[in-house]
């Protein structure tokens, strides 16, 4: 709702301005920028994609919104892997509490503001609980080495798209090492 309905801010200005460049200058300008490279190019190819050969490049309603829509995917599907990690999570035979928690990201001011904006911090949300579900499906079944590979590409995308990214990593090897030390 609204998407294009505030005009382009600082950040988000620097995000279609360096996100425009070829993805080779995109690696090369990020190499020494505190952000990683993974949503400029993502972002980029998308508005490549999307934005009309020989249409101007200077912000508009449709260019504002098409550069914040990546963002509004990744909330949404934020939602759906909250609920997936949720229902992963229970204690019960209830539906009820994945989907409460899939409700209150829907509600929560940071998922809805930041999948409004043109910048990272919706791809690290989902990056995050997709790396999570990932590692809770491989503890559930260690044998199945593909399971691992899956939440080491999420882990590393995630880390990839923002430095916190080993913050959750961190606290995925705590819970992991809990695991470990409860068997």
């Amino acid at each position: 709702h609204a998407l294009a309905g505030d005009s382009f801010w600082g950040d988000e200005i620097l995000t279609a301005s360096f996100a425009s460049r070829s993805p080779a200058e995109v690696i090369d300008w990020t190499a020494e920028d505190i952000h990683p490279p993974l949503y400029y190019l993502l972002a980029g190819g998308f508005t490549r994609l999307t934005i009309p050969l020989g249409a101007s490049q200077s912000p508009d309603p449709v260019s504002d919104w098409l550069w914040r829509f990546p963002s509004t995917i990744a909330v949404v599907l934020s939602v759906a892997l909250t609920y997936q990690l949720a229902l992963a999570l229970k204690m019960q035979d209830s539906y009820s509490v994945p989907l409460f928690a899939a409700l209150l990201l829907c509600l929560a001011p940071v998922g809805l503001r930041y999948g409004q904006e043109a910048r990272m911090h919706a791809l690290f949300m989902c990056l995050s609980v997709l790396s999570t579900c990932l590692l809770l499906q491989a503890v559930r079944r260690p044998q199945a080495w593909w399971r691992w590979l899956a939440f080491s590409l999420a882990t590393a995308a995630n880390i990839y798209t923002m430095y916190f990214g080993f913050l959750i990593l961190a606290g995925q090897t705590g819970f992991l090492v809990g695991t470990l030390a409860a068997t």
